[in-house]
């Protein structure tokens, strides 16, 4: 009798252990030890973490066409070590691409391309007294987009109503670069949204 409950405590473990195996086992070892680049929307960053998900803390971020290599993958995450030499992390499969993405080009409405990007970035002047002042928009409704690039498919960071107040870091004809002074997050919005000096 007891012979027979041990065997069948055993195969009921034997089973569970069987359950727990990772079901993308032959994807595991299909790129195990593969060079892979990170890709992302607009050509900025993503954020690696140091587990499958995105409740475990952030180790950094990667720059896109960072070359990484590819060590075992967890359902939407992939196991890394960048090529920097940065140790190793997770980072989501979306963000994962097996052969060079070449330099950032946008396909998007607006036609943002790498180049017109850099020259729009290029165009910021960096004030040497930046100011304070505030977000104005065309009614108190509407909300004026902080934007992660100088450019109007650019990634929204947050979106403030007018009246928030900001420091003025840099602007060109169509953009300022700006920190909110509540957040203290840094962006780019547009030049019309900011007010004159008031402060």
């Amino acid at each position: 009798m007891k012979k027979s409950r041990f065997l069948c405590v055993f195969c009921l473990l034997l089973l569970l252990s069987a359950a727990v195996l990772p079901v993308n086992s032959a994807e595991i070892s299909a790129t195990t030890g593969k060079t892979a680049w990170i890709t992302t929307p607009l050509g900025g960053a993503c954020t690696w973490r140091v587990g499958p998900g995105k409740t475990y803390d952030k180790i950094g971020e990667l720059a896109y066409r960072a070359k990484v290599t590819v060590f075992n993958t967890d359902g939407s995450w992939v196991y890394i070590r960048p090529d920097s030499g940065q140790g190793t992390g997770y980072v989501h499969r979306s963000f994962i691409v097996y052969s060079d993405p070449g330099p950032y080009g946008s396909s998007s409405d607006s036609g943002t391309t790498y180049q017109n990007l850099d020259d729009a970035v290029k165009a910021m002047r960096l004030l040497e007294e930046p100011y304070t002042t505030c977000i104005q928009t065309k009614r108190a409704t509407n909300y004026c987009h902080l934007r992660w690039l100088p450019c109007s498919d650019g990634r929204v960071m947050d979106k403030y109503l007018a009246g928030e107040e900001i420091i003025v870091l840099a602007e060109s004809d169509a953009w300022a670069q700006v920190q909110i002074v509540s957040t203290g997050y840094v962006g780019f919005i547009l030049s019309s949204c900011v007010a004159w000096r008031i402060f």
